[in-house]
């Protein structure tokens, strides 16, 4: 253990200005380039800006086990004579301002690293001193095992990406996910990073105003086994949940054939995100879950074999579940209409079963399941907002709930496909409702269902000269195409006859699995 006093106190002038001392303390070792980006990063005020490198250079110096911290502390020094001051008995009082990253992680072989960062700032006393400024940055690193080559190139990389991240959110309040390219680790089996804090508040700057509800900062789960593929995020208070089942990618599998695929995928998320007037936020941080969850994947194991034309009957994507649960972009403060929010869940899933007798024939089941819950403002006709710290209850809200489904059925008897149907069906309903000083003055219902059924092997006979990709056209839920082609029906209600809910008289209730997510 090391004690190293920075910078000196004069032995008199005891009614002189506020004193400073600083004690740095850790390992043996003392590491003196952690000492200096420690006590930089402290100099340019509140965070750990740029102290997420140090996880890059533990690694790059092999380093197994690093703890220092260095404790600043500012205060008035009135006594009749001065004396070695004594801080191992200071009480906090206030705290200003708190940062903190917490990284852990453990590779395939069964190697784990953990490493730590914190910092706050506040204000406190000792029995000598009624006033004490103090400041303390910390570094915990632990490597257990021994580190491959490719560990290490692997780890390095993406310790670069943590840093970025976590600069760019300790600056901005912005997180973006997608920058750590989960999907493209191979050597990881389990992480956990978390980030808090903010600039120079414990509330950051960048909060929304009148949401002290929010959870801001990011617990990011992620987990890589040779079945599953697990993500769970909590994102300034936007949760999403995502699971991969690795045994649902049948064999047929073919990569251009799955890329096209899961572009149609994104798009169907990014569509969703539109309709329930969610923000850029909202589509990044899903699309990143998305893109982490179907990233590299191994070739399917042998053992179920189909033919070309069975093959072109499936979608060569894994099977695969995300729920997404906004955090309230909005609120109605109104008495009456506290319920009324922004806010939307999303679930989305494939899943697909097979059953495979003896004899060789084969039945396989593929679903795919939609389901859509948005709230959402917007200005009254002559209005370019919706200013609710105004008292202003002049505004239209909008209700939507989709729920789509689309499941393809593939029989083989003898050796032939003689089965392969497709069927899909839509039921959304979109409430709007138009508000003049709190008083409900339209409610409009739209409603658009939709049901259709398709023989594949008629289709695929038509379609058979390029039938890898273009089949998928007809296999993927497309949400579009199920609107333009919906029965709609649109009805002018009476307002007098709202239900509750519509009056905001009843809570609107958001359940997915994404909600049931801790932060």
């Amino acid at each position: 253990m090391v004690n190293i006093q920075l910078g000196g106190l004069p032995e008199a002038n005891i009614y002189g200005p506020p004193k400073q001392q600083s004690f740095l303390s850790g390992d043996d070792q003392n590491l003196p380039g952690l000492a200096e980006r420690m006590s930089k990063a402290m100099d340019k005020g509140p965070g750990i800006n740029n102290l997420a490198q140090s996880l890059t250079t533990f690694l790059q110096d092999d380093q197994n086990s690093v703890h220092q911290q260095l404790d600043r502390y500012t205060y008035q020094n009135t006594g009749g004579k001065w004396v070695e001051p004594d801080f191992s008995e200071l009480e906090k009082h206030t705290v200003h301002a708190e940062s903190e990253l917490s990284f852990s992680l453990k590779t395939k072989s069964g190697d784990t690293i953990t490493f730590n960062l914190h910092y706050e700032k506040g204000l406190g006393s000792t029995p000598r001193y009624a006033a004490v400024g103090y400041e303390n940055v910390s570094v915990d690193y632990e490597l257990d095992g021994r580190l491959s080559q490719s560990e290490k190139n692997e780890l390095l990389a993406l310790s670069d990406k943590i840093n970025a991240l976590a600069n760019n959110y300790f600056a901005t309040g912005e997180l973006d996910l997608d920058s750590l390219d989960l999907g493209s680790l191979n050597e990881v089996a389990e992480l956990s990073l978390s980030l808090d804090g903010g600039l120079t508040e414990i509330t950051p700057p960048f909060a929304l105003p009148n949401h002290d509800d929010v959870d801001y900062g990011l617990r990011l789960k992620f987990s890589d086994g040779p079945n599953a593929r697990h993500i769970e995020s909590v994102a300034n208070g936007n949760k999403v949940t995502a699971t991969l089942d690795k045994l649902g990618l049948v064999d047929g599998y073919d990569t251009e054939r799955r890329e096209a695929a899961l572009a149609q995928y994104r798009q169907q998320l990014v569509d969703g995100v539109g309709r329930a007037n969610g923000s850029e936020e909202d589509r990044k941080l899903l699309l990143a879950a998305f893109d982490a969850l179907h990233g590299e994947l191994e070739e399917p194991k042998p053992g179920l074999k189909l033919s070309e034309d069975e093959a072109a009957m499936l979608t060569s994507v894994a099977d695969f579940r995300i729920s997404y649960l906004s955090r309230v972009g909005m609120r109605n403060p109104e008495e009456g209409r506290e319920e009324q929010s922004a806010r939307f869940s999303l679930d989305f899933s494939q899943e697909t079963e097979i059953h495979q007798y003896a004899n060789g024939d084969l039945d396989i089941d593929q679903n795919q399941f939609w389901k859509l819950r948005g709230t959402y403002f917007k200005p009254a006709e002559g209005k370019s907002m919706v200013d609710f710290s105004s008292n202003d209850q002049n505004y239209r809200y909008y209700e939507l709930q989709e729920q789509a489904a689309s499941r393809t059925e593939l029989e083989r008897r003898n050796g032939v496909l003689v089965k392969a149907d497709r069927s899909v069906e839509l039921d959304a309903k979109l409430e709007q409702l138009v508000y003049k000083d709190n008083v409900l003055l339209e409610w409009n219902t739209i409603t658009n269902q939709y049901s259709d059924k398709t023989n594949l092997l008629a289709l695929y006979d038509d379609k058979f000269a390029e039938p890898e990709v273009a089949m998928l056209d007809d296999l993927i839920l497309n949400m579009d195409a199920m609107y333009k082609y919906s029965d709609e029906k649109i009805t002018e209600n009476d307002p007098n006859k709202a239900p509750d809910y519509l009056r905001g008289e009843e809570p609107v209730v958001f359940a997915n699995e994404a909600a049931s997510v801790k932060a």
